[in-house]
């Protein structure tokens, strides 16, 4: 479910984008938003917001470096390679993740996983289209995506903000993605919406990403940062049916079968 929210909104970014906002205004008003209305939800639950300090510095490092870094550089990439090329080289994470996994943490390496490795990068391999052109520097960027979104979720099952209600860590993540937009602003234009409902379309994805952070935390506290991972790869094969069908684009058969080859990983993953 996570995967698929991830994989709606960017459709939604894309319009507020062109609508004239630059994405590190997008950043600091969707991350508010959804670290806002997490807060509301605790409070109405009336979950305990308190966190000891090895739970804050924690959760502070997951949403700066897990979560805004990644953001911040992957709209750089695109502005450096191919769109595809970019998702190719960020959704390696899960082999990231799995490989870190049982180099750090002894999770057994499966037959089942490698075969999830296999299919995942091939599939990926083919909804790039087969368009590897671009600067070495667009490379190394996206790359360094797929390193910080690792961090994300082996940070998020392995330190001491799994303790932590996965709605509260929502908001703590958040306002902390947040703050680090808002310091980098001072340096780089941000060009917030003029319109009414480009504001609308901003309160939508932060609600979009507050219920998807929330459930990837979730995820990962229930079967580990590994397997989520890898179920989490739905997400270019929802961002590309909802591109297609909002922007007309072709699905080509190239891109079909990456999506079919991806959708087979989930199933090695899930029987890993």
């Amino acid at each position: 479910a996570a995967s698929i929210l991830f994989g709606i909104f960017p459709s939604i970014q894309k319009s507020v984008m062109a609508a004239g906002a630059t994405p590190i205004a997008l950043v600091i008003i969707c991350n508010g938003v959804a670290g806002l209305l997490s807060l509301c939800v605790s409070l109405a639950q009336r979950k305990d917001i308190r966190v000891t300090r090895k739970q804050l510095t924690s959760l502070l490092l997951i949403g700066v470096i897990g979560l805004f870094t990644t953001d911040f550089l992957l709209n750089i990439a695109y502005t450096l390679i191919p769109v595809g090329y970019v998702t190719m080289i960020h959704f390696l994470y899960p082999t990231l993740v799995c490989a870190a996994m049982s180099a750090f943490f002894h999770e057994k390496l499966t037959r089942h996983k490698i075969f999830a490795v296999i299919l995942s990068v091939s599939g990926l391999a083919l909804l790039a289209g087969g368009s590897f052109s671009g600067s070495v520097l667009g490379i190394a960027v996206a790359a360094a995506t797929a390193f910080s979104y690792s961090f994300y979720m082996i940070a998020t099952d392995r330190t001491a903000a799994r303790e932590v209600d996965p709605m509260v860590r929502v908001f703590y993540t958040n306002m902390s993605v947040t703050a680090a937009g808002l310091v980098c602003s001072v340096k780089m234009a941000a060009v917030f919406p003029a319109a009414a409902v480009s504001w609308l379309d901003c309160f939508i994805i932060g609600a979009m990403l507050c219920a998807a952070i929330f459930l990837i935390n979730a995820g990962v506290k229930k079967i580990g940062a590994g397997a989520a991972s890898f179920i989490n790869m739905t997400e270019p094969v929802t961002s590309l049916v909802v591109s297609a069908l909002v922007y007309r684009y072709a699905l080509t058969p190239m891109a079909l079968a990456g999506c079919a080859l991806i959708v087979g990983s989930l199933f090695f993953a899930a029987k890993s």
